[in-house]
């Protein structure tokens, strides 16, 4: 059983970025309780291993969205999802 499921995203985000969120995001599960801590989490793993980005995580940004960059990733884990994004 897969733990996430990517719903959206933008050509411009590598493989190996998305790869490593789907790794991240069910470790920061196990770990963490609330959404928000998660989403700091993730975004602190992101920009230590993926420097050259500013990352950004909203938590259940809703059907729809508007981010305006060219990277980004909506992932469902659970029940939730996660729009996380990179800005120039």
């Amino acid at each position: 059983m897969k733990k996430t499921e990517v719903l959206k995203k933008s050509e411009n985000v590598p493989e190996e970025i998305i790869k490593d969120i789907e790794d991240q995001l069910p470790r920061l599960f196990l770990i963490y309780g609330d959404d928000h801590i998660r989403a700091r989490m993730l975004v602190e793993h992101l920009d230590k291993k993926f420097s050259k980005n500013n990352w950004q995580v909203v938590v259940n940004p809703g059907d729809e969205f508007y981010v305006a960059t060219k990277k980004y990733v909506l992932i469902k884990v659970v029940n939730l999802k996660f729009l996380i994004f990179s800005m120039p």
